[in-house]
């Protein structure tokens, strides 16, 4: 009987072993399912911005469908920050995401039963019906972890390759090399500062030929100031090519680059007349330089093309 019992005992130690590593096994196949990346989205804080991969499972594809996307977060137990989709917004894709994980600083999550956003900053427990679909970069912890209170998000996706789609075919057709001919008349650019979106026709000129080249090379983030009561300006690392750009008479609205200083230039008043030293780059569209002008102090602008 002592033999029997000890035969049955072994059996069961083996097979719980055996489940037990299945269950490892399985875990870490969800890792590896839950790391592939999809795509770069960028998270706007008013001026601050950080950026996050977000991994390809059904709950990371719909997370990026839905953007850009505007979230409140919020403290929770002193570990995590949360937010809700708004109320108009459909509940999230599960369908082939992990359904739980144990989640570490900078793990994007969100809590099935709930439906809420988790992004934690600081590490925790395997949780049931956590689903994990990204991962924020160096420095994006920290800078939630600072955050007290509720504080808005502006999540968006970040183009980072001159061949995804453009809305504008002449800007698909400028070369890198500089001194093209190829005209950027009627592309756009967006600027978004503290989470809003400001639109820019550009003109065509050798300055806008070569803002559309580096910009297809990724964003520019640039730090606007007051100048004179009538203009915000910032400095690019390096000046533009202007060599073929004429002087203008900025309005209000202008978009334009002041050569002699090599400074950006949006006019929210009308100045005194032409210059031969400042050159269009476009024009701000709709309520745009209402916004821009509306900013006190130093603000950030990042530029994209749209």
């Amino acid at each position: 009987m002592k033999k029997i019992a000890t035969i049955l005992f072994a059996f069961l130690l083996a097979a719980l072993t055996v489940c037990g590593l299945a269950a490892c096994v399985h875990e870490d196949d969800g890792e590896d399912a839950e790391t592939e990346a999809l795509g770069r989205v960028r998270f706007s804080i008013g001026e601050e911005v950080v950026y996050a991969t977000v991994y390809d499972n059904s709950l990371g594809r719909d997370f990026m469908s839905r953007l850009p996307l505007t979230l409140e977060f919020s403290d929770y137990n002193g570990t995590e920050k949360i937010a809700y989709l708004p109320s108009e917004e459909e509940d999230w894709d599960l369908s082939d995401a992990p359904d739980s994980c144990t989640p570490s600083a900078g793990d994007l999550t969100v809590y099935a039963p709930w439906g809420n956003i988790a992004i934690f900053y600081r590490d925790f427990r395997h949780s049931e019906g956590l689903v994990p679909f990204g991962k924020l970069d160096d420095g994006g912890v920290d800078l939630f972890a600072a955050k007290s209170g509720d504080f808005e998000v502006l999540a968006e996706i970040v183009q980072e390759s001159a061949s995804e789609e453009v809305e504008n075919p002449p800007v698909e057709n400028i070369p890198d090399s500089p001194g093209t001919e190829e005209s950027v008349e009627g592309a756009r650019i967006q600027m978004t500062v503290d989470g809003n979106k400001i639109f820019v026709t550009l003109t065509d000129n050798s300055a806008t030929r070569d803002l559309v080249r580096r910009l297809r090379q990724g964003s520019i983030t640039l730090s606007f100031s007051d100048f004179g009561g009538s203009e915000k300006i910032a400095y690019f690392d390096e000046e533009l090519d202007a060599s073929d750009a004429e002087g203008c008479d900025p309005v209000v609205g202008d978009l334009t680059i002041y050569t002699p200083w090599g400074n950006l230039a949006a006019f929210y008043r009308d100045t005194s007349g032409y210059s031969s030293s400042l050159v269009l780059v476009g024009k701000i569209e709709g309520n745009g330089i209402e916004i821009l002008a509306s900013q006190s102090g130093t603000f950030t602008a990042v530029l994209e093309l749209v």
